[in-house]
């Protein structure tokens, strides 16, 4: 901690010690002390999309989902290909009961995302079976053939919702 209020003392403008403190403390659960940290960091950068992202973390971990939409949605105005902001988003949506809204999100942050998560194309599936939207599965699944997803098991996965699906 005493190196990052250092490197703070000597370059006040950089945004990084401010950032690494919020994180330290951010995994501590010193929870306004992240949020006091993340804030400093974006009153330096107030364009950097940074400080918000890691300012929904930190409510979204503590289910603000108020505040933690907040912040997703302006780093999504900064930075509109931040997927993990729509991915978290997508979380935020749905634990408001607005699937469609979480669907939405969760769709755009697979597609924003260079090499996403399995888990997430698992997870959109299983909100797609929920609603009974059985062409949305296989929407995703042939979107899913030109992705390059982060595991090898997934098509066994996969297999499995489409054969939920199939007549």
């Amino acid at each position: 901690i005493l190196c990052f209020h250092n490197a703070r003392a000597a370059r006040p403008e950089a945004l990084a010690p401010y950032l690494n403190l919020g994180h330290i403390y951010r995994r501590s659960q010193q929870i306004e002390t992240a949020l006091y940290w993340y804030q400093q960091a974006n009153d330096i950068e107030p364009q950097n999309p940074e400080p918000y992202y890691y300012m929904g973390i930190v409510y979204y971990s503590i289910d603000d989902n108020i505040a933690a939409q907040s912040n997703f949605e302006t780093t999504l105005q900064i930075a509109p290909d931040h997927s993990l902001s729509a991915y978290y988003l997508a979380q935020v949506y749905l634990a408001q009961g607005s699937m469609d809204l979480a669907v939405y999100q969760l769709q755009r942050a697979i597609t924003l995302h260079s090499r996403p998560p399995a888990n997430w194309l698992l997870q959109l599936m299983g909100w797609q079976l929920e609603r009974r939207d059985c062409s949305g599965i296989h929407e995703t699944y042939m979107s899913a053939l030109q992705t390059d997803f982060d595991t090898e098991s997934m098509p066994q996965e996969i297999r499995e919702f489409i054969g939920i699906c199939s007549p």
